[in-house]
């Protein structure tokens, strides 16, 4: 049951979550909240809205989908001070890596994407 439970939250709590950390990421830059807010929510709901009826794998949009290595490295680095949303990015991607490696997505890419998010996690 706790693991149900525990599902349960994953999916309807931390998007919530999510988009907090995105707008305070948004906000450290000098965007206002309420426009921090505006521009991150139609990206959560399209993001949801992609999800039905396709498996996660095939829904994943974003630089680990395409193998963009340069990106996640430019993410990597803006987050850097910021150690909260920068743990969010690395947990994430992780999964995502998991993900994008399911949907066919170039092994020797996503291979150098955990590497770099390894990498990190000694800064």
């Amino acid at each position: 049951k706790a693991r149900y439970h525990a599902a349960a939250v994953i999916a309807a709590n931390f998007p919530a979550v999510l988009l907090a950390a995105g707008e305070r990421v948004l906000e450290s830059i000098g965007v206002a909240s309420g426009a921090a807010r505006e521009a991150l929510l139609p990206l959560l709901v399209a993001a949801v809205e992609n999800l039905r009826g396709r498996p996660a794998s095939e829904a994943l949009t974003g630089p680990i989908a395409r193998g963009d290595v340069a990106t996640v490295r430019a993410h990597l680095e803006a987050l850097a001070g910021d150690a909260r949303a920068l743990e969010v990015y690395r947990v994430m991607s992780v999964s995502a890596v998991e993900l994008a490696r399911a949907s066919g997505t170039s092994g020797a890419a996503l291979e150098e994407i955990e590497r770099l998010l390894r990498s990190r996690r000694t800064t």
